[in-house]
């Protein structure tokens, strides 16, 4: 929670640092560990594993999309 609030204060006055400082990105590595554990909450139905695959391949492919659209750095490249 607070990697995301430094990540959003430093993307208005430094979108540089926003975007490369490690500070900024941790909470885009918790949301991806929680993404990651989540099939192990319920390894008895395969489909609904093979449907959060396909959910996390389509969430990849609408930030792509929407952060060629943008020129700042920091949480506009990361997916809103």
């Amino acid at each position: 929670m607070v990697s995301i609030v430094i990540s959003i204060a430093y993307t208005h006055s430094d979108p540089a640092q926003a975007f490369f400082v490690t500070q900024t990105r941790v909470w885009e590595f918790g949301a991806g560990a929680i993404l990651a554990l989540l099939p192990r909450l319920s390894p008895t139905q395969p489909l609904a594993i093979e449907l959060l695959g396909y959910a996390g391949l389509l969430v990849i492919l609408v930030c792509a999309y929407a952060t060629t659209r943008t020129r700042s750095s920091g949480t506009a490249a990361s997916c809103p």
